[in-house]
């Protein structure tokens, strides 16, 4: 044998050691890819493997090269053959992480997926690197759900019979997980809001244009002398999940803690006086309900500053609301 190739063996069989495992694999995130943004915390993520044979897929959230830890776990289903599909719940700001794929043979295949969530109104610039991407204005997504999933919608969706006949409801029936449903949502007629078209499900209406569609008789109450930031740029989805919620109201969080997200000075016991509670105690103007921001504020607009129910004639005269002389 030649030296010359005894020479492009040694290189060949050099290079197998030196392949990376996950080039070796080359498994796929179809959606969404990386540098994409989402303006929900809950993310849907679709990956293509080349071999079934996975054990275990890990989500991994890397801070530096030092810190990182897992958020999410899931072993695959049969009857998804080479896809695993995993649900994400993320924080807001950008999430750079790691997608761990553990194959039968103990093998580690590794996928980066770098996203950005955000509520508009609370960040003011995208960073540099991230855009959106929807999954249903994915046409090339189709052909890998069409065989399991109905992707267009049928006539029947406007009013479907029952939740489970809507097309919508194999993927996204989580997003009436909450304890409060909204309407339209609990009966699944997402056509009430959605609309089918070339860029996907789009909303025929913006912000809260379109919820003052049906809820008509509550547009006065939000266009008071004094309007709330996120009331004045239309953007309902800052404060409340319009698809279902564990919250009263719709809302993301409790109360208190929805107001401490934007107002964090406020959430201190020095408001409005020191030691005054702002929870745990019963409202007296609102029985059944406990003391929080808004027993005094309202969250929408009003015609006293800063947003209170009641015309402040002196200092104390909304304690006086309270605390009947």
């Amino acid at each position: 044998m030649s030296a010359k190739k005894i020479l492009r063996m040694s290189i060949i069989t050099v290079g197998l050691f030196l392949y990376p495992a996950s080039l070796a694999f080359a498994s796929e995130i179809l959606y969404p890819p990386s540098g994409s943004i989402t303006e929900n915390g809950e993310v849907h993520v679709v990956i293509l493997t080349k071999k079934r044979e996975v054990k275990l897929v890990e989500v991994v959230k890397v801070i530096d090269r030092r810190t990182s830890y897992t958020i999410a776990t899931d072993k695959p289903v049969a009857e998804m053959k080479n896809y695993i599909h995993i649900t994400l719940q993320l924080e807001q700001g950008i999430s750079k992480l790691e997608i761990r794929i553990t194959y039968i043979d103990d093998k580690v295949e590794k996928l980066a997926l770098n996203l950005f969530y955000y509520t508009p109104g609370t960040t003011p610039v995208i960073p540099d690197g991230f855009s959106y991407n929807t999954f249903h204005s994915e046409k090339d997504l189709s052909k890998h759900c069409s065989g399991c999933h109905q992707i267009d919608p049928l006539p029947s969706d406007k009013r479907p019979d029952e939740p489970s006949q809507s097309t919508c409801y194999s993927c996204h029936y989580q997003l009436v997980s909450g304890k409060y449903v909204h309407g339209p949502n609990a009966t699944f007629q997402c056509l009430t809001c959605h609309r089918p078209g070339t860029t996907g499900y789009t909303l025929p209406l913006h912000g809260d244009t379109l919820c003052f569609a049906c809820h008509i008789e509550e547009e006065p109450n939000y266009r008071k002398k004094y309007v709330h930031g996120p009331v004045n740029t239309g953007n309902c989805l800052i404060c409340h999940n319009v698809h279902s919620s564990d919250y009263q109201f719709f809302l993301k969080n409790e109360i208190n803690l929805v107001c401490s997200k934007c107002h964090p000075a406020k959430s201190y016991s020095d408001h409005p006086v020191a030691n005054h509670p702002i929870s745990g105690r019963p409202d007296p103007n609102r029985p059944g309900r406990e003391l929080a921001c808004t027993s005094c504020h309202n969250p929408h607009s009003s015609e006293y500053s800063p947003f209170l129910f009641y015309r402040k004639t002196s200092a104390n005269s909304i304690c006086f609301e309270c605390h009947k002389k």
